[in-house]
């Protein structure tokens, strides 16, 4: 039997996202039928040309009729007597039509007839295109009259052609985002690997989400008895990290605890003297008293971001025993880094606070206490 864990699990291939992204526009039939509308009446005429050709390429390849216009115009939003062609492609210099009735989210409930019988010209000198995100089949009744072409055919065949290199960067910018935002929501019709992937080992997937979720209520249950140990509140909900901190007596410096890394499957955790609001506009005062001790250290690089600052941080390696006691290990490890130097702290910046419900916690190693002791003589 293959083991889930054996196998390459394929990686998701993230698309640039685009202007029409950023603006959150890119499913709007009408600006897209805009698009194409531009670019086919661009005053470039490569631009122009590229499209087009694009397009009757492909209207050869599934209909075996030949267009070829001189002079492309194209029209959006074209009234017909029972409603709106979205865009349509005349040629100035001969009686050729491209009717285009474009649809990305909409079922197709547009009467196609009635946009034929539109224009009265040879039946041989006009086509229409059902343009499409994926396949769609094209009503009885219109068979003959109409063909579908998918957006991402269309961009594939303009990529296929290639950019003209004599074109300005203005337009080759346009073109290749609007060909990203195509294949950007013609992909999300489609089943890539990933998807693929879960479907052929759904039922190990799904054991591994159960893991996880074993996973997040450990961390969980170490955060809360960390929090116990300490006589401290934790603050947060991702299993990433957590804040610990003396809620009641508004101490703004605290521990944090950060097990980003341990989620993905690395033994390694950081703990974090924390420095936050009026803690943080203070560190310099707070670095000047701790320079002497023997536990500080003094971080080349600190994170500050709005009120907060990570002060002081170190990190842990776990074995897998340390690992089954995460909330120990933590413990342990704050007694011997970090414990001094916050009841120094305290004990300077918060004088006037009761921390009796908690001081022992950070007090309660014989060894911790010695050497807080001897710390406080030569102090």
């Amino acid at each position: 039997m293959i083991h889930l864990l054996t196998l390459d699990i394929p990686e998701s291939k993230k698309l640039p996202i685009g202007f029409l992204e950023i603006i959150k526009k890119q499913y709007h039939e009408n600006i897209n039928s805009s698009i194409y509308a531009h670019f086919i009446n661009c005053e470039e005429k490569a631009v122009s040309e590229l499209f087009m050709d694009a397009l009757t390429d492909l209207i050869e390849e599934k209909s075996k009729r030949l267009f070829s216009f001189g002079d492309p115009f194209a029209t959006c939003e074209v009234v017909t007597k029972n409603g709106r062609i979205d865009i349509v492609i005349t040629d100035r210099l001969s009686e050729q039509v491209i009717l285009v009735e474009n649809k990305i989210f909409h079922h197709l409930n547009n009467d196609l007839t009635d946009y034929w019988n539109h224009f009265q010209c040879s039946e041989d000198h006009k086509i229409g295109i059902l343009l499409t995100p994926y396949p769609h089949k094209i009503p009885d009744a219109n068979q003959e009259t109409f063909i579908n072409i998918t957006h991402v055919e269309w961009t594939q065949k303009v990529k296929e052609k290639g950019i003209p290199f004599h074109l300005s960067n203005k337009y080759t910018i346009y073109i290749t985002d609007f060909v990203n935002t195509i294949d950007q929501f013609s992909t999300n019709y489609t089943m890539d690997e990933q998807a693929k992937f879960y479907f052929e080992h759904a039922q190990k997937i799904l054991k591994i989400q159960e893991t996880t979720a074993a996973a997040n209520t450990f961390i969980n249950n170490q955060f809360e008895l960390l929090a116990g140990k300490l006589g401290w509140v934790s603050h947060g909900n991702s299993t990433d990290w957590r804040n610990f901190w003396d809620e009641q007596n508004k101490i703004h410096s605290y521990i944090t605890i950060i097990t980003s890394d341990l989620m993905q499957g690395h033994k390694h955790i950081q703990i974090i003297l924390e420095l936050w609001d009026e803690d943080k506009a203070r560190y310099l005062e707070i670095e000047k008293l701790l320079s002497n001790h023997p536990k500080y250290i003094q971080n080349t690089t600190r994170e500050s971001k709005g009120r907060y600052m990570h002060f002081i941080v170190r990190d842990y390696h776990l074995s897998d025993q340390e690992l089954e006691n995460l909330a120990n290990f933590i413990y342990k490890n704050i007694l011997k880094d970090f414990a001094e130097l916050i009841l120094k702290i305290v004990d300077n910046f918060y004088s006037d606070k009761d921390i009796s419900s908690w001081k022992n916690n950070l007090s309660s190693n014989p060894s911790h206490t010695k050497l807080l002791t001897n710390y406080k003589s030569k102090n």
